[in-house]
Parts: C-alpha cells; sequence; structure tokens
C-alpha cells in the first residue's frame, strides 16, 4: 500500500480470493452511492457545481474527517466529498484490479 497503512482486507488470512474481489467491486458501488447521494443533496440545496474543481486525495480527506478538521453538515463539505468519491471510483474503474475482481466473480461459481 502506497500510504504504509495496514488495511485489514488486504491482509485477511481468512479471506479467500473471491471475497476479496467481490469487497473490492463493492467498494465501487458505495463510491457511486455516495457520489450520488452527495450531488442530489447539495443540488437541492442550490449550491454551485464546479466541475473542475480541484479534488483532494481520497485517504488524505478522510484523515481530515476522522480528525474533525472537516465537517460534512455544509454542502461545500459534502460537495467536494462527493467529488472525493468520484475521483477513486473512477481510479479503481481505470484499474486492473477491476478486471481480476470482475473474473474472479464471474467465474466463481464453476467447480471442476
Amino acid at each position: 500500500m502506497s500510504t504504509g497503512k495496514r488495511k485489514w482486507w488486504d491482509e485477511d488470512e481468512d479471506a479467500c480470493e473471491y471475497q476479496r474481489a467481490r469487497f473490492f467491486l463493492m467498494r465501487q458501488v458505495v463510491h457511486m452511492a455516495y457520489f450520488t447521494l452527495l450531488m442530489l443533496l447539495v443540488s437541492a440545496a442550490g449550491t454551485p457545481v464546479n466541475p473542475d474543481a480541484a479534488i483532494p486525495d481520497f485517504s488524505h480527506f478522510h484523515d481530515r474527517i476522522w480528525s474533525g478538521e472537516i465537517s460534512l453538515a455544509g454542502n461545500e463539505a459534502r460537495l467536494q466529498y462527493a467529488w472525493v468519491h468520484m475521483e477513486q471510483l473512477s481510479r479503481n474503474l481505470r484499474s486492473n484490479r477491476l478486471n481480476e475482481a470482475l473474473e474472479i466473480v464471474s467465474g466463481a461459481h464453476i467447480t471442476n
């Protein structure tokens, strides 16, 4: 991992390849759901959306939420968080891991 942080889903010895692939795919669904929900909230509030705004790093943004530096009570932070999720989704959809996960999950029901 580039951040040096340990993630349980990367090192869980009990999780099989199929479970890790499903977990990866579900995270993409969550990114999409967060983006959609947050965009609905900010657009309903009339917050202007700038698609060219700078997008912070996903991990860094989360660290700032957990430290209390960022609150998602305001629409500007929600909008930024929506873009953070969309950027992470976009990155993950371009990764080799997506194809690997799809291949693993699609072939998991096949038995020899």
